[in-house]
Parts: C-alpha cells; sequence; structure tokens
C-alpha cells in the first residue's frame, strides 16, 4: 500500500436499506455496513492537502451515491434531484417518478483519452522461453490458452479490462477443424480504483448540469504488462520458496493526479500514483490430454471463475499439481499488489527540486523487466547474483513547468513495491562521489529499457527529460548497499562501486539564464535502433527522439515556443564516454532540405517547421524512422466539426504530419519531403502500426486515419532494425 498513514475518523450511523438494496442501480449489496465502510468512505471524501490531510468525511448517503456513480449507474444519481419534477413532466404526475428512475439510461464509460490499451492473452515473453528460465515453458503451457483480456484507464476514475477473445469459446468463428481465439465479447470483466485518485469520486458525481469544466482527468496513464517471477502474497518479507510466475500489470494515473502543482497556492504537489495488479489467471484450470493444468474458459458463461478466490479452488495457485493445485491459497482475479506515491524529498538542499515531492504527476508508462543486482563477493567471478524485476519509469510532470517535481528516475521491485534504485543527477543518487552533478529535468517519458544480447536482463536504459537531456542508465553491474535502507523510497544501489550513475548521452542547446526560451523537452520513449556491436562487443545503437511541449499542445500558456523550431534527433552510440550535441550531429534545416549520399558519423537532427513538435511515439522499421507531428500555427482547411461553444472548438485545428526517414542519412524516405500532411487527420495519436510485408517487399501500414501501400526502395525485404522494447510486450 501507499506509504501515507491514513487517519480514519469514526463512523456515522449507516441507514441499513442503504445496503440492502439490489435493485438495478442500487446499492450496496449488504445488510449492514461492512467493516471496511468507515476506511472506503474517508478515502472517498475530498482532501484538502496531500498526503491525506482530509476535510470532515463525507456523509454515508453522499459515499454510496458517488459509488453508485463510479460504478456507471450515472443517471439516476443525476436526476435524483429533478426526478418528480421530470416524472411530472413526461407522465403528467409524480407517481411517474418510478417509471423515470426504471427507464434511465444503462451504464456509462468514461472517456479514455491518454491511457493507451494493453492486451493481455497468453505469456509471451521469448527470452525467458527459450532459456526456460524457472520453469516459464510450463507456465506458458499452463496459460497458453488464457482468456485475451483488454486493460484500458478511463477518465472515470477506473482502470477498464474487457474481454477480447476466448480460447475455442465459440468454435463455429474457427476453420473447420481448427481452433482459435474468437473476437471476443466486450464484456467489461472488472474495474479497478486506484486509492489516490479516489477523492475526486464525489466531485465526477456532484458535477453535472451546464458544464464550466473542459477537462478532468482520473485514470489517464498507459498501463505495461508483463511476466515475473516474484512471491505476490508475502506479507512483507519475500518468500523464496513462494516464488513463482505471474502476469501482473502496472499504471500511473498521468494527469489524473489527485493535486495539480500550482504556485504560491496550496497543493502544490500533484500526488501522482503507480499501481501494480496481479492478473495473472482470470479463470479456472483444469487438466489437458497428457494431465498438465492449462486454463479454460467455460462455454457456458462469459464471467471469469477467479473474480472471487472461492470461484473455483485452482484460482491463484501455481498449478504445480494439475491435481490438487498445489502452492498458493486461492486468490481472487485480479489482485492488488501495490500502490506507491512518493510524498518524499530527497533532493538536496540548494538544488531545484528542494522543497518539493520527488513524484510529480505520474505520466511516465513503466518499463518492466528484470535486472542483476549482485549481493555480495561483487566484481568477482564468485559474484552472488540475485534476480530483481523491476519497474522502471520517470518521476512526471511537474504542473508548474519548472523541473522542480518529477526530476528523478525511478526503478522499483515489483515483488515488494520498494524502490531498488533510483536517481536524480549524473552522480547517481544525489550528488553521489566524484563529480559535479548535472541535475535531471522533469522525466514524464516512457524509458527505453533494453536487453542487448536476448538473455532476459536489462541492460541499459535510455530516457529524455524535459530540459532536452537523453540519459543512459548502465544496468550491467548493480551493486547492493551494504546496509541498504528500509525506507520505501531510499536507493539501495551502490552506484560508486557498480554501475548504475546516469551518463549524459546528448543534451540540446540550452537556454541562456535569465532567458527560458528557445527549450527543447523530450516527452516520448526513444526509438533505440541496433547497428550491431562496437570493438568492445558491447550493442552499438542509434537513438532516435523528438522535442516539443506536449502539455501545452497549442502553445497558449507559452506562445514564445511558437518563435523556435524543434528538432527531431538520431545519435549514435558506440558506447560514448563523452557528452554529445547538436554540433557534433548533421544538420538538417527543414523537411525539405536535400539529402546526402554519405551517412554522418554521429547521427543527424532535422529541424521542424515553427510550432510543429512531436506528439507520439516514434517506430523504426526496414531502415526507416516513421514519427507524427503536430502543429497548432497551420490550420486545415476543413471544416470546424465541434457544435459546442466551447474556447478550444474555437481554435485552429492544426496540422497532423507523419515523418517518414532513412535513419542512417536522414533522408526522406520517399519523395523530397520528409513528412506528409494527413488531410483527414488533425491530430495523430500513436499512428503507425505495421501489418505486413506483401510478396514484392512492400509496406502496408496503417494510420490513425488512413491505410496506405507504398513501393519499398529496391521492393526488397528488409528486417525490423529496432528492438521491441520489454514495456511493449503483452
Amino acid at each position: 500500500g501507499p506509504a501515507t498513514t491514513l487517519p480514519i475518523p469514526a463512523a456515522n450511523p449507516v441507514p441499513e436499506d442503504r445496503f440492502d438494496m439490489v435493485s438495478p442501480g442500487g446499492d450496496l449489496p449488504f445488510a449492514s455496513p461492512p467493516s471496511w465502510w468507515t476506511t472506503l468512505r474517508t478515502l472517498l471524501s475530498p482532501q484538502s492537502v496531500p498526503p491525506f490531510a482530509l476535510t470532515p468525511p463525507i456523509a454515508d448517503d453522499d459515499a454510496l451515491d458517488s459509488i453508485r456513480f463510479i460504478w456507471g449507474d450515472r443517471d439516476p444519481i443525476i436526476l435524483a434531484a429533478d426526478k418528480e419534477a421530470l416524472a411530472v413532466k413526461l407522465y403528467g404526475d409524480a407517481e411517474g417518478e418510478k417509471r423515470v428512475m426504471d427507464g434511465v439510461g444503462g451504464l456509462k464509460l468514461g472517456d479514455i483519452f491518454h491511457s493507451s490499451p494493453v492486451l493481455v492473452g497468453r505469456p509471451s515473453d521469448f527470452a525467458y522461453f527459450t532459456s526456460n528460465l524457472n520453469g516459464y515453458q510450463d507456465f506458458l503451457n499452463t496459460y497458453r490458452h488464457r482468456r485475451r483480456v483488454l486493460f484500458v484507464g478511463a477518465n472515470d476514475g477506473l482502470l477498464h479490462a474487457f474481454d477480447a477473445g476466448g480460447w475455442n469459446r465459440k468454435p463455429s468463428v474457427c476453420d473447420p477443424g481448427q481452433s482459435c481465439y474468437d473476437l471476443g465479447t466486450g464484456t467489461e470483466l472488472f474495474a479497478f480504483a486506484p486509492r489516490s485518485i479516489m477523492s475526486i469520486y464525489k466531485g465526477l458525481k456532484d458535477t453535472h448540469g451546464p458544464q464550466t469544466r473542459t477537462t478532468q482527468w482520473s485514470v489517464d496513464g498507459p498501463p505495461t504488462a508483463g511476466d515475473v517471477f516474484i512471491d505476490s502474497s508475502h506479507n512483507g518479507t519475500p518468500t523464496p520458496a513462494d516464488r513463482a510466475w505471474h502476469t501482473i500489470l502496472i499504471g500511473g494515473m498521468r494527469e489524473g493526479a489527485a493535486f495539480e502543482g500550482t504556485s504560491g497556492a496550496a497543493p502544490a504537489d500533484s500526488l501522482g500514483s503507480f499501481y501494480a495488479l496481479d492478473i495473472t489467471q482470470p479463470d479456472e484450470l483444469t487438466s489437458d490430454a497428457a494431465g498438465k493444468p492449462i486454463t479454460i474458459i467455460p462455454t457456458t458463461k462469459n464471467a471469469p471463475a477467479c473474480l472471487n478466490a472461492d470461484g473455483h479452488p485452482s484460482c491463484g495457485k501455481d498449478a504445480a499439481d494439475p491435481t490438487v493445485f498445489s502452492g498458493q491459497p486461492p486468490r481472487s482475479w485480479p489482485t492488488v499488489l501495490w500502490e506507491i506515491t512518493d510524498t518524499e524529498d530527497q533532493d538536496l538542499a540548494g538544488t531545484a527540486g528542494a522543497g518539493f515531492v520527488d513524484m510529480g504527476e505520474s505520466w511516465s508508462k513503466p518499463s518492466l523487466g528484470r535486472v542483476k543486482v549482485c549481493t555480495a563477493d561483487c566484481g568477482t567471478e564468485t559474484a552472488v547474483l540475485e534476480d530483481r524485476y523491476v519497474a522502471i519509469f520517470g518521476g512526471g510532470f511537474d504542473r508548474e513547468r519548472l523541473n522542480r517535481r518529477g526530476n528523478w528516475l525511478y526503478v522499483v521491485d515489483v515483488e515488494t513495491g520498494h524502490v531498488l534504485y533510483r536517481a536524480n543527477s549524473s552522480c547517481g543518487i544525489n550528488a553521489g562521489s566524484g563529480c559535479s552533478p548535472i541535475y535531471f529535468g522533469s522525466i514524464p517519458s516512457e524509458p527505453s529499457a533494453l536487453d542487448g544480447n536476448g538473455d532476459g536482463v536489462i541492460d541499459v536504459v535510455y530516457v529524455g527529460d524535459l530540459k532536452g537531456r537523453m540519459w543512459r542508465i548502465d544496468l550491467t553491474d548493480l551493486r547492493l548497499l551494504s546496509s541498504p535502507s528500509t525506507d520505501r523510497f531510499a536507493n539501495k544501489i551502490d552506484v560508486n562501486a557498480g554501475s548504475g550513475k546516469p551518463f549524459l548521452f546528448f543534451e540540446a542547446p540550452q537556454p541562456i539564464a535569465p532567458q527560458t526560451h528557445p527549450f527543447y523537452p523530450i516527452y516520448y520513449r526513444p526509438v533505440v535502433i541496433s547497428l550491431g556491436f562496437n570493438i568492445a562487443g558491447k550493442p552499438a545503437v542509434g537513438i532516435a527522439f523528438g522535442t516539443g511541449d506536449r502539455d501545452d499542445i497549442t502553445s497558449r500558456r507559452e506562445p514564445l515556443a511558437l518563435t523556435f523550431k524543434q528538432r527531431f534527433y538520431y545519435v549514435v552510440d558506440r558506447g560514448n564516454t563523452t557528452t554529445l550535441a547538436e554540433g557534433d550531429l548533421l544538420d538538417i534545416a527543414s523537411p525539405t532540405a536535400p539529402g546526402v549520399t554519405v551517412a554522418p558519423t554521429n547521427g543527424w537532427f532535422l529541424q521542424l517547421p515553427l510550432g510543429e513538435r512531436l506528439n507520439a511515439d516514434g517506430l523504426a522499421a526496414g531502415g526507416i524512422v516513421f514519427f507524427p507531428t503536430f502543429n497548432p500555427l497551420a490550420g486545415l482547411s476543413l471544416s470546424n466539426p465541434c457544435a459546442n461553444n466551447s474556447p478550444e472548438c474555437g481554435l485552429a485545428q492544426g496540422t497532423a504530419r507523419l515523418y517518414r526517414v532513412f535513419y542512417s542519412t536522414g533522408n526522406p524516405y520517399l519523395g523530397s519531403d520528409r513528412g506528409q500532411t494527413q488531410e483527414l487527420g488533425g491530430f495523430l495519436s500513436e499512428p503507425v502500426y505495421f501489418q505486413s510485408r506483401d510478396q514484392q517487399g512492400n509496406i502496408v501500414y496503417t494510420t490513425e486515419n488512413t491505410v496506405k501501400t507504398e513501393d519499398a526502395p529496391g521492393s526488397k525485404k528488409t528486417s525490423i532494425k529496432s528492438w521491441k522494447e520489454r514495456s511493449r510486450r503483452p
């Protein structure tokens, strides 16, 4: 759970009839207030100052209505105050009230904005499978027909899980004689309410009628899923013998923090958070023809049996014995592992972050994987190494845009929810020793965590910050401190004896004080492209990344950002030991600048037109880097489709562009322009998905608004040259 202590006030009497109603859209199906009601009512209470310094808790009826509203049973709550007048209007008398309430529309789903969905089906980690790490092949075989579930956060305050496919549930959709997944039912299987966001539920419920707010964020962050070998049911200290393979999901709130940083008025801190769920087993296990355990989905029902621990004796166990399903006791699906909110301030006095909490708005999508940690005899042939499964993410966004919050990189042990390693400067944790630190800017970007040699262990992390700096962190020689702190958020790694000190790999031009412009913030994950190996036998890579203000996407707050050109960089890393800058790269002055015939040694940078900025992740395939941009300055000629009078709909639509560039030279893929305007798309978000190459080697791909097939140069098939980051695996 969170590292904060929640005060629990005395409960007010709760009318029993508010709990035992089970009518459609009714209240909680309990004969009397359950033991957890007081805690939940407190969490639902609006809070004035983080962490959890509460105003008087809300009344029981208010809390119950807030829960009904979040469940999706909204219309009865919204109409409750006016139901008699509405009944008279529709039916002529107040007796029509029941007909009004019974006739109100069904359950509602909130808007899904920044939370890109993740689809989880069968286990799929290739490196773990090929080495059969800790019996991973048995784990995969057990869950090879696991129900497909689509997970996505929404701004209704919930993470939602939808049925997206069942194995052989509908044989009629399969080819004759074949087994297959169906396309799913779309049924919502469960929704998870993160603790950190519950205090806004009452506000969501109460905000109805004419709308004055244009945005309300909640579970707005994209989740990540992956397989980990952990003890997922310990009470604080993991038991090695109880470790087993589990599939977990980790996500953050993005802009949905309960508080937004402001200048000069409390609250000043965002209270961002990250949560972890065990999503291993939705359905019961049975035995296959060989007598080995395998997950099933009964054809007679859609609801997973393991939604409740007593749904089936096999739920949540390790399936070591297909007869008795020994191991862990039955567990509900999903199980909450932890939720963390870092309200500490570990910045050194006199640095930019001192006096402000370390975690900002939790924008950074976690990367998930495995690292090796030395616990004894480090640096020798007899070194004792432990596997740790970790989530790696940036500290987030500073709503004040001053790089005072979120200016940390976190590596969290997913088994415990405790920080394994954290850094905020080029010297590791705080100043470290032996160097003059250069401190991180805020890090809302997703890191790229890479396994360079395919052994299933993360070797290096690349991540950018809002000061236009790209950092490289070597994780190949992590050494545990001799006496690590027990504090949840304290660093446990000795960066002076081993690896882990962040290296400033590249730095964009910095504004000259006291000026704050121009600046080149990095909001998106760098694309890391394999270039073979350097002379030391380590992978040589190309790092492709773009800049531009994603938070203030139309530059209404920072209009000066429209007066200088943002960049897209491609920088070569051969194990560099000195920081590169723009002067070390080929300058491509515009998207239509002439190409070159010789690949630049250190890479290149492309100057984008005024106002244009990167607005989603890039992708590399077939020797080409694809990336989308948005420009608020250039409006499309199409009419504005908005039918209301909000200020946002009065703005120019802006222009979306999709760039395709050879990463070795920076030359355009086709024609003379490196980017093409998407005439039917004012804004592209995660736009490029490669479907296939046809027999002629043509690239067939889709964008958010178009489907295109184009000749590949030379009509030759080429292999993908960039790694698939671990956070992208289902």
